[in-house]
């Protein structure tokens, strides 16, 4: 059965959508029509959102897919991209026509975790899928504030 913390998925205009890959869950957002702005969208297991985003292309349309790039502190490919690295050719595999373009994720799950964290209300008790699709909005509006995304 799903294992989707939550879907909120575009209506129409073709968006730019970010995500952030882990072994069990991935979390994803999307950008509004103009690509200015970033929202999350989902979270879901790796199988399922290649569902997802083939239902996104199919409905609105890709704009392209922004893929958090763990890197060192250093800067450097360690660990954290071996990781990432065969999600990523999922993605070029299913979508060999979007653009697929590597954001540095460096602290996007801490900051994500901060934000919820400042929140009035409490938390519940299972919010790492929160974190995951926070921090997919927050990979993409790194992209998106970089103004790369113009074409």
């Amino acid at each position: 059965m799903s294992k989707r913390s939550f879907v909120d998925l575009p209506t129409r205009g073709p968006r730019w959508i970010g995500i952030d890959a882990g072994l069990k869950r991935v979390g994803l957002a999307c950008s509004d029509e103009t690509g200015q702005y970033a929202r999350p969208m989902a979270v879901a297991s790796p199988k399922e959102t290649l569902h997802l985003l083939r239902h996104v292309e199919r409905e609105v349309g890709l704009r392209g897919l922004v893929l958090g790039w763990p890197l060192e502190r250093d800067g450097s490919e360690g660990k954290g991209v071996d990781r990432v690295r065969p999600f990523e050719q999922l993605l070029l595999d299913a979508f060999p026509t979007v653009r697929l373009h590597r954001q540095d994720e460096r602290y996007t799950t801490v900051d994500a975790r901060s934000l919820l964290e400042e929140r009035a209300a409490p938390l519940p008790k299972r919010t790492s899928g929160a974190y995951d699709a926070l921090a997919a909005m927050l990979i993409l509006e790194i992209f998106l504030s970089e103004g790369d995304h113009e074409a």
